[in-house]
C-alpha cells in the first residue's frame, strides 16, 4: 500500500485546478448544490441554507483526517472560480475500494471537464491510493455521465431496481459501474487529461 498522505495534493490538468475545499468556498458550493438541475439524479434534496455548504466543507475534511473521503473544488487555472465538486469517497484501505463522484455548476456543462477531470482523478485513485477498483453508481436517467464513465473505461456490471425515491417521485434505479487497475493499465481507460 502507499503510505498515508498528510493532506489532499492539488492536481492540475490543462483548464483545472483540483485543490482542497475551505471556508471561502462556500457560497460557490451553495450556487451548485442549490440548482434543482445538479442534484436532480442524487439521493439528496437542494439545498436551502448556506449552513449546507458549511456542513459539506467540514465534513470532506473530516472524511479525509478520518481517511475515508478524498475530496476537492473543481477550480478554473486561469480565475480560480469554483466550477465544481468531485471525490472518491468510501474509500477501504483493506479491499482497495473507493467509490467516484463529481458535480459541475450548470453554466459549465458540456465543455468537456468531466472528459479532463476523470484521468487524473482516476491516476489519483490507481496509483497514489493503490486502488484496485473503482466504481459509481449514476441514475440510468443520466445519460452524459453515464456516457463520460464508460468512455473512460468504467463497465456497467448491473442496475439496482428502484433504488430510490426522490423527493416523492416515482421509484429510481441505480446504475452501478466499475473499473478495475488491472482494465485502466491495460487502455481500458484513458490516461489523457485534455
Amino acid at each position: 500500500m502507499p503510505p498515508r498522505l498528510e493532506k489532499i495534493p492539488q492536481i492540475e490538468t490543462r483548464r483545472l485546478l483540483l485543490r482542497e475545499a475551505n471556508s471561502g468556498d462556500a457560497g460557490a458550493l451553495y450556487d451548485i448544490y442549490s440548482r434543482e438541475a445538479v442534484v436532480r439524479y442524487w439521493d439528496h434534496p437542494v439545498w436551502r441554507q448556506m449552513s449546507q455548504a458549511d456542513d459539506l466543507i467540514k465534513s470532506v475534511l473530516d472524511g479525509f483526517v478520518a481517511y475515508e473521503v478524498f475530496a476537492w473544488c473543481i477550480t478554473l487555472r486561469e480565475s480560480g472560480e469554483v466550477i465544481g465538486t468531485c471525490d472518491l469517497f468510501d474509500y477501504s484501505a483493506e479491499h482497495r475500494t473507493a467509490e467516484i463522484g463529481y458535480a459541475f455548476h450548470p453554466d459549465r456543462w458540456e465543455q468537456g471537464y468531466a472528459v479532463e477531470l476523470l484521468p487524473p482523478l482516476l491516476a489519483f485513485g490507481f496509483d497514489s491510493l493503490g486502488l484496485n477498483r473503482i466504481h459509481a453508481e449514476a441514475d440510468p436517467r443520466n445519460i452524459a455521465s453515464l456516457k463520460v464513465l464508460l468512455n473512460h473505461g468504467f463497465r456497467q456490471e448491473g442496475l439496482i431496481r428502484e433504488n430510490w425515491i426522490y423527493r416523492d417521485e416515482k421509484p429510481s434505479d441505480t446504475a452501478v459501474l466499475g473499473l478495475l487497475r488491472r482494465e485502466w493499465n491495460t487502455g481500458g481507460a484513458s490516461h489523457e487529461s485534455g
